[in-house]
Formats: structure tokens, C-alpha cells, sequence
């Protein structure tokens, strides 16, 4: 939960020039792709904090179009995020697609164990599987749909690769993945802004944020990649133990391998 001094924070945050400018600009961006590319459009909804800001700029900047929730697994994908999402597009009247990407659960059980960085051929390629068919899927709604316009809420302030996918394609660019135009409307949003958009505008944000081991603004809602060697050596996947230790619990019944790694 929010603490009082918090939310201070963050409402004080909401009125500065530099929030105030990058807000200005995200729905501007938002503006500018909808009047310039029209057609279909679509919204990468995950239930995070970032795609909760997200939806709510887009739908204030004139967005009517789909939602969609890429879900690899109960592992992956925590049963909190799928409600939001069904909250969300039933409170704004919207379609919501979930679309079902290969998982790390999958890359277990063809692998015959749980294993997060790959030790053989076998384990590269189901990684690969697992990083490349989440593209596979958004191209398929994307023909299937005839979306010209997808917006997803990529940040440059989450990692040094979406700084330079950002730096050097801007905000909106064509993606050769889905075959359409990306737009990233909170892309130089940072993690303060996020929160006191959320505070400041009264929006609902899923309960592993108010876990009071780490910092909000740090905390992931999911972890899609699992068996991606980054997740272990950047702390994610420490971190995510803490957040859902229910999901750990249940990983270290059917999976002995875990001692490996936590």
C-alpha cells in the first residue's frame, strides 16, 4: 500500500515541469500516430504499472482499438496480471486477446529439467524458441487482425538495450516482427514519472508492488523470460522469488533442478 509520504512524493513528483513536459509529449506521440497511420490498433496490456499508464494516455489521446496479453505460463504470467487485464478491458468496453507464447515451462518439460541459464544445444534452442515466438504470435494477431498500429510500453529507463532501441528508432518506428507500425508513447517516461501518474491520476495497480522488501519502482509483475540467462545475473529472478513466493514454492515441487540456482 501507498504510504502517506509516498504518495506526497509522488504527487509533488506530478507537478514539476519535467513530468509535466514528458507526459505532454507521451500523449502527443499518441496523437501523432493514430492521425498519421490510422487503421486497426492494438495495446501490449501485461497488468504492470507501465501498460497501466500506458492504456490510460492512450485512451485519453483518442485510442479504441484492442488489447491484447501475451501468457506463457501460471509460472510466468501470475494469475493477479490476467485479472487486471479482464478488469481493464471490461471496464473500457475493449477486446482483449490472450495469446499463448511458447514458455520457459515448455523449454522445462522438453528439456526434462528446470534450468534458467542453458548448459547444452538442446536448452540454447528452447531459449531461442522462447525469445523468438513471442514476435511469431504478434505478427499472427497482427495479419489476423489487420492491425496498422501497435502500441507497447517499452521505457528507456528499464535497461540499456530499450535505451538504444530507443535512441536510435524513436518513439515510433516500423517493426519488421508484426509487420506494422510500434509506437512507445511512455518511452522517456522514468520510474518516478509512472508512479506519480498512477497516484495522481487514481489508477489501480496490482499488489505486488506494495511488497516491502523492494522498491516499487523497481519490482516486476512477471517474468516472461525466465530461462534467459539475464534473468538470473541481473537479480530478477531473486527478486521475483520474494515477490511470489507462492509461484516458487509450487516450481520447487515438480522441479528438483531448482537447487541449482536459488
Amino acid at each position: 500500500m501507498i504510504t502517506e509520504d509516498e504518495r506526497e512524493m509522488y504527487l509533488l513528483h506530478s507537478q514539476t515541469k519535467g513530468y509535466k513536459h514528458r507526459i505532454e509529449e507521451a500523449i502527443q506521440t499518441v496523437q501523432k500516430a493514430i492521425k498519421e497511420i490510422g487503421g486497426n490498433h492494438a495495446l501490449s496490456y501485461s497488468g504492470g504499472k507501465d501498460s497501466t499508464v500506458m492504456l490510460d494516455i492512450c485512451l485519453k489521446s483518442g485510442f479504441n482499438g484492442d488489447l491484447i496479453q501475451f501468457f506463457y505460463s501460471e509460472y510466468e504470467n501470475p494469475k493477479m496480471n490476467l485479472d487486471m487485464a479482464d478488469m481493464m478491458a471490461e471496464k473500457y468496453s475493449l477486446n482483449l486477446y490472450r495469446l499463448k507464447c511458447y514458455s520457459s515451462k515448455e523449454a522445462w518439460e522438453e528439456a526434462g529439467r528446470f534450468f534458467v541459464v542453458p548448459s547444452n544445444d538442446l536448452e540454447k534452442s528452447l531459449v531461442r524458441k522462447v525469445a523468438s515466438d513471442f514476435g511469431k504470435q504478434s505478427d499472427k494477431i497482427s495479419k489476423a487482425n489487420g492491425y496498422d498500429l501497435h502500441f507497447i510500453g517499452m521505457r528507456k529507463a528499464e535497461s540499456k538495450q530499450r535505451r538504444m532501441t530507443i535512441g536510435s528508432r524513436g518513439l515510433t518506428y516500423y517493426s519488421k516482427i508484426r509487420n506494422s507500425v510500434t509506437c512507445c508513447p511512455i518511452g522517456k517516461l522514468t520510474d518516478d514519472d509512472v508512479w506519480a501518474y498512477i497516484i495522481s491520476n487514481n489508477l489501480p495497480y496490482i499488489s505486488c508492488y506494495d511488497n516491502p522488501l523492494f522498491d516499487r519502482r523497481k519490482i516486476r509483475n512477471e517474468l516472461t523470460y525466465f530461462c534467459i540467462r539475464n534473468a538470473i545475473f541481473q537479480g530478477i529472478v531473486e527478486t521475483y522469488k520474494f515477490i511470489y513466493p507462492e509461484i516458487f514454492s509450487e516450481l520447487r515441487k515438480k522441479y528438483t533442478g531448482m537447487s541449482n540456482y536459488m
